[in-house]
């Protein structure tokens, strides 16, 4: 899949996620919205921050996405897919498990917030590491 293709990919599901979240028939809450799509939400605001911090484009490329640094550190191909997938489906897990259980949404936001921060955290100190 090229550019084009991933944009619109990822357009159509936040904008599927922002249609079920929002308006008087809503199906979820907004804070759920985020943590269904946590993974790939928070790897590429944070790839945008770290450029900027590094004072380079938000835009231009690089080898810092999380399935690049699992492939460095020695990861096969299919290991990264896992793992991500096992991460990604644990954010949905504790997205959801919040709705149904009634958690409020100011503390699912903080729980969504502190993942962003440790997230941040240990991607930068990967990069750190590995000299990327």
């Amino acid at each position: 899949m090229d550019d084009a293709g991933r944009l619109f990919l990822g357009y159509v599901l936040v904008w599927f996620l922002i249609d079920l979240s929002q308006g008087e028939r809503r199906l979820l809450t907004s804070v759920t919205a985020l943590w269904l799509f946590a993974l790939p939400l928070i790897d590429t605001v944070l790839i945008m921050v770290r450029r900027m911090l590094y004072g380079r484009s938000p835009f231009l490329a690089n080898q810092r996405y999380l399935h690049h640094l699992l492939l460095t550190v020695g990861f096969s191909p299919k290991r990264t897919l896992v793992l991500m997938l096992i991460v990604a489906l644990a954010a949905v897990c504790v997205g959801l498990a919040g709705y149904f259980l009634g958690v409020l949404e100011h503390w699912m936001f903080l729980g969504f917030a502190c993942l962003f921060v440790l997230y941040f955290r240990a991607t930068m100190r990967a990069c750190k590491t590995l000299n990327l």
